[in-house]
């Protein structure tokens, strides 16, 4: 019996001894571990900055915000009416071309191409004039009995 006891007595020391042995090395795989994580959260600090606002700067966003939250303010009212310069260049024209020259030109301060197309009767055109657009080299037709047909509203 004292030999079954001995071999017992081996392997509870063998037992022990490497149960000792597997907690060094799990210590020092903790400690290396532990090494690790103090490199990265310090790492962590160099990459994310204590001072958030330094990473990603928000304090002028508020300020921001209020200004397009804000109503914008009223646009200014339209001119609508001609001004006395305008008003006395036309009254310099004496004849009526001239006058109605004038006022293609005075036009331009309210819209883009433009023209003015007189007429003497009903479908009779007497003259053409146009400002703002690019000669196509067509001519409306002056003379041409019908060149305009004159729509009444219903």
């Amino acid at each position: 019996m004292e030999t079954h006891e001995a071999i017992f007595v081996e392997i509870e020391q063998m037992r022990e001894g490497a149960a000792a042995l597997l907690r060094a090395k799990l210590d020092a795989i903790a400690g290396q571990l532990r090494d690790q994580a103090n490199r990265v959260v310090g790492d962590l600090g160099v990459v994310v900055p204590p001072d958030l606002e330094a990473l990603l700067p928000i304090a002028s966003l508020a300020e921001r915000l209020r200004s397009l939250a804000a109503p914008p303010p009223p646009p200014p009212p339209p001119v609508l009416a001609l001004d006395l310069d305008t008003l006395r260049a036309l009254d310099a024209g004496r004849a009526q071309s001239a006058v109605l020259q004038e006022l293609l030109h005075q036009l331009g301060a309210w819209c883009g191409p433009r023209a003015i197309y007189l007429a003497r009767g009903v479908g009779r055109l007497a003259g053409a004039r146009q400002s703002g657009r690019r000669d196509t080299g067509h001519r409306a037709p002056a003379r041409r009995r019908g060149a305009l047909r004159v729509v009444r509203p219903q």
